[in-house]
């Protein structure tokens, strides 16, 4: 790797400084791990660890119970820019060139108005959701 350079904690890649589209293996001889695939039918009781909160959720946030083979997540009044625990699930994206689907159903209600979709977000303010409404 050549001369020895100091870092602070983290260094993505010490040779540039940047974060890099793609690294050689870190130890030679080893080979690159196959790409990452994420499928969830919903089926257990608990949800795997791939799945993530965006904050500590609220009890009843979601439920794997109240459908057989489906996650409900219930709808709250809090949003995303809010910076508390609103109704959002994910998992983390691990590359920057990616593809996912998903089956969604939003129960009509007479209660208020509510959007449910998929959000691809970085940050608090940083995100782009889309959504359905009822």
């Amino acid at each position: 790797l050549g001369p020895h350079i100091r870092h602070l904690w983290p260094v993505a890649a010490p040779r540039t400084g940047r974060v890099e589209q793609a690294l050689p293996a870190p130890f030679e001889g080893t080979v690159p791990t196959k790409p990452y695939e994420f499928f969830d039918d919903f089926d257990k009781a608990e949800l795997g660890p791939e799945w993530n909160f965006r904050r500590v959720p609220k009890p009843g946030t979601f439920s794997l119970s109240a459908r057989s083979g489906f996650l409900r997540l219930y709808a709250k009044p809090e949003v995303i820019k809010e910076r508390v625990a609103c109704s959002l699930m994910g998992v983390r994206q691990r590359e920057s060139d990616f593809e996912y689907s998903v089956r969604m159903e939003l129960s009509a209600g007479a209660g208020p108005a509510v959007d449910a979709g998929i959000s691809l977000f970085q940050k608090d303010d940083r995100y782009i959701n889309w959504t359905l409404s009822r």
